[in-house]
């Protein structure tokens, strides 16, 4: 497994070439254009997190393993404060198409769905 700032280095890399706003990579080194298909990667190999590289190079983003523990950990998305929410819907990187209450609480609870299944 390669450590984050390895996988960082390699990532902003990947970005120039692809011309991306952000890449998804897994700890194994491999590098996704699409969030799914990082999870799907992951999920086969049961160890791997994954981590959202912006361009701008940060390597503060926190593994999307790390967000779904939590989001799996959440009995009921609806107790959670609205910046809660926001944070854990960024950090698991889902798209929604606002940022209402009701909409990340939505998208999460779907994605809960998706993790438990």
């Amino acid at each position: 497994m390669k450590s984050k700032e390895e996988l960082n280095r390699e990532a902003q890399s990947f970005l120039e070439q692809y011309k991306q706003k952000e890449v998804y990579g897994t700890s194994d080194g491999q590098f996704f254009l699409d969030k799914n298909r990082a999870e799907l990667h992951a999920r086969s190999k049961k160890e791997l997190s994954v981590y959202v590289f912006p361009k701008d190079g940060s390597t503060t983003a926190e593994a999307n393993e790390d967000w779904a523990e939590k989001l799996k950990a959440t009995e009921d998305v609806n107790t959670l404060i609205y910046p809660e929410l926001k944070n854990m819907v960024k950090g698991l990187g889902l798209e929604v198409e606002n940022q209402k209450q009701a909409t990340l609480i939505e998208a999460l609870e779907k994605h809960k769905e998706t993790l438990n299944n």
